[in-house]
């Protein structure tokens, strides 16, 4: 099972609306960068080139179960890498438009948080959480926002494992 690029897009893209400018700097945007990159890594070090199965939840702010996926999927040889990729190139957007810290778990974790200002009171935290190895994943994302217009607080929660090493 393939993680819904969509959702992921959805929670990132929802922080634009919060950063239309930057404000003073509480780490520095090449440390941010690092942490952002050092994770996306890490996502797409989790998905192994095999056949998934898991299941995938959206949810409201309250935990309230929006939409649930349950089928399985074949990721292809660097299909993994580039949701890492993808990933952490909007996350990068975000640093470059406003004010951001990162909190990592390091190197081959799904944990990082990142907690953006921008001016008029707007605030954002975007925050992953999980593990994977031994071909299997569990995996949550939560994004929050507050200020004027800020875009609805979601979640994803997500638990997959490799049932094969192929796809036939």
């Amino acid at each position: 099972m393939t993680v819904s690029r969509t959702l992921l897009t959805a929670l990132a893209l929802g922080a634009f609306a919060l950063v239309p400018a930057a404000a003073q700097a509480q780490q520095s945007k090449e440390a941010a960068k690092a942490d952002i990159k050092t994770w996306g890594q890490a996502v797409g070090n989790a998905f192994s080139p095999g056949y998934w199965e898991g299941s995938m939840q959206e949810l409201d702010g309250a935990g309230n179960v929006l939409s649930s996926e349950e089928k399985p999927d074949c990721i292809k040889l660097g299909e993994g890498s580039k949701l890492g990729t993808s990933l952490g190139e909007m996350f990068t957007m975000i640093v470059d438009m406003s004010d951001c810290t990162t909190t990592s778990g390091g190197v081959g974790s799904l944990n990082l948080k990142l907690e953006c200002l921008a001016p008029g009171g707007k605030r954002m935290v975007l925050a992953s959480d999980g593990t994977y190895g031994g071909d299997q994943v569990t995996w949550n994302v939560s994004f929050k926002a507050e200020g004027e217009g800020a875009p609805e607080s979601r979640m994803m929660r997500m638990s997959a494992r490799k049932t094969k090493t192929t796809c036939s």
